[in-house]
């Protein structure tokens, strides 16, 4: 009876040992995922900054070619108004 409880614990141990080793790739695996991860999320950030930098600019010349409409607004109405005063 005592062989066979030791046969029963030998079995144990190792099904116990051999589930460490699983485990152990499984982490292992998990912190390569997790570098990985950190790496993809870098490479993100720069390029949502890239285009963040890249419509602050659009928005700027956006302006810029506002207040130049404007300014080209004011001066045709300006010569329509002399084309009127001429007629007149």
């Amino acid at each position: 009876m005592k062989e066979t409880s030791l046969t029963s614990l030998e079995m144990i141990a190792e099904k116990a040992i051999k589930i460490k080793e699983k485990l152990m790739k499984f982490l292992a695996g998990a912190k390569n995922i997790e570098d990985r991860l950190g790496e993809v999320l870098e490479d993100n950030e720069l390029i949502l900054n890239r285009a963040n930098d890249r419509l602050d600019r659009m928005e700027k010349r956006q302006e810029k070619m506002e207040a130049m409409l404007q300014v080209l607004d004011g001066m045709m109405y300006f010569t329509e108004w002399q084309d009127k005063k001429k007629i007149e």
